[in-house]
């Protein structure tokens, strides 16, 4: 589902990884970064549309997001709306 009439690109991999430090203290843990990785990588069945995120040989692995890649609004959405599908609101009420 898009939410208005354009779904741009808003967070890069430099914004993901800062908020997922903020809100899980560490980047490779989480729910919310299983989700991320999942949409960088262009493996949301939901989507259909092919990889966004440019992978340079296995990607950063301290951090295991991807070198290069986006999450559009409408991927962040769908991130907390499967955290809310799953009964997880303190993720969404915090």
């Amino acid at each position: 589902v898009i939410i208005g009439e354009v779904d741009v690109r808003c967070l890069g991999i430099n914004a993901i990884s800062q908020w997922l430090l903020t809100i899980n203290k560490q980047v490779g843990r989480g729910s919310e970064f299983r989700k991320a990785l999942e949409l960088i990588r262009g493996e949301d069945p939901q989507r259909g549309d092919e990889s966004r995120a440019q992978l340079n040989g296995e990607g950063s692995k301290k951090e295991g997001l991807p070198d290069e890649g986006y999450l559009s609004w409408n991927d962040f959405r769908t991130i907390y709306q499967t955290e809310i599908d799953q009964g997880k609101y303190w993720g969404v009420a915090w």
